[in-house]
């Protein structure tokens, strides 16, 4: 048995077997939630929800007013070690539905992969777990898709976040296949940051890059 978690103004939780299963189960959806999904039988064979949708990425300036800097990232994240802070949040908008993530699961060249610092430059790396999320729009529902501390997606060089920037897929990125719980539109993309070691009052930098599936109708 699979499982679809659609996460928009409410929730929908779409159980099936079988890709024709899951087509009929769309089919009752909302009329907005169909259209999206491209519903007269689109999945065919595709073992995917989001078939029909474009990989893509998003980075800080995606985000939310006073999410979509650089600046408000890292002093979001200027909490003690064990703290927790929304560092980021993107609202999907109208006829859109996004997950995070991007390709399938175990292939190498076929998978999305995030890149993620926050640093005072010259000195260190802030280090914490990296919590990828989906939230209903009136924020008493979320799901966590993705943790991952963050000194694994990055390089080591403090020098500036150029130089930590990694380019290759096998050093300093974390693998991101698609995930199943879909943002579907008014809900948001959300990364929340719990603190490991907090380097002081300098951090003074904060780059990301996350892969995502985009999907709209």
């Amino acid at each position: 048995m699979k499982n679809l978690l659609i996460i928009g103004e409410d929730e929908k939780l779409l159980s099936y077997r079988t890709n024709e299963e899951l087509n009929d189960k769309i089919q009752m959806l909302p009329r907005d939630l169909r259209r999206l999904f491209g519903v007269s039988k689109s999945l065919g064979a595709s073992s995917s929800a989001m078939a029909g949708g474009y990989e893509s990425s998003v980075v800080i300036a995606n985000g939310d007013t006073a999410f979509d800097t650089a600046a408000e990232v890292y002093a979001a994240v200027q909490v003690a070690a064990g703290g927790t802070a929304r560092c980021w949040e993107l609202t999907v908008p109208a006829r859109t539905m996004y997950v995070w993530g991007s390709g399938l699961y175990g292939a190498i060249n076929n998978q999305g992969y995030a890149r993620f610092c926050i640093m005072d430059t010259g000195t260190a790396f802030q280090v914490g777990t990296v919590m990828l999320k989906v939230e209903r729009s009136d924020r008493l529902v979320q799901r966590t898709v993705k943790a991952f501390t963050d000194s694994l997606a990055h390089l080591a060089d403090v020098t500036s976040v150029a130089t930590a920037y990694a380019t290759n897929n096998q050093v300093g990125m974390v693998a991101i296949p698609q995930t199943t719980v879909i943002a579907a539109p008014y809900s948001r993309l959300a990364i929340d940051y719990k603190v490991i070691t907090n380097v002081g009052a300098g951090l003074d930098a904060a780059e990301f890059r996350f892969p995502v599936t985009i999907k709209t109708g």
